[in-house]
């Protein structure tokens, strides 16, 4: 039982910081933070810094744009491209995993 009273305390905390204090802007991309700032407290003793919510956050712009494109046959060219380069710029280190989850997407596409 403490064990659950821990975890649910963890996740308040978790949604509460970074639905008020978050370096990204909009509900959903807050709620996501919130719950990947949860992981890390759980699985790493830590919550995200906020380098790595501002990552996390450009990675759900870019999965929103190729959403759109997707599902709904809409990509803004510039607003994917800047994205992009952004990313690239803040996670050069995950650059190749992007090309692998964007290359298995097109696959299932």
């Amino acid at each position: 039982m403490e064990k659950v009273v821990q975890n649910y305390t963890l996740a308040a905390t978790s949604l509460i910081e970074n639905l008020k204090d978050s370096p990204v802007a909009g509900g959903f991309k807050k709620v996501c933070l919130a719950s990947m700032d949860y992981l890390a407290r759980v699985k790493m003793g830590a919550p995200l810094d906020d380098d790595k919510k501002v990552v996390l956050g450009n990675i759900l712009t870019i999965g929103t744009t190729i959403n759109d494109y997707y599902d709904l046959g809409l990509l803004k060219p510039e607003k994917y491209k800047e994205l992009r380069r952004r990313f690239q710029k803040l996670a050069p280190e995950r650059e190749a995993d992007f090309l692998v989850y964007r290359r298995t997407l097109s696959d299932l596409e």
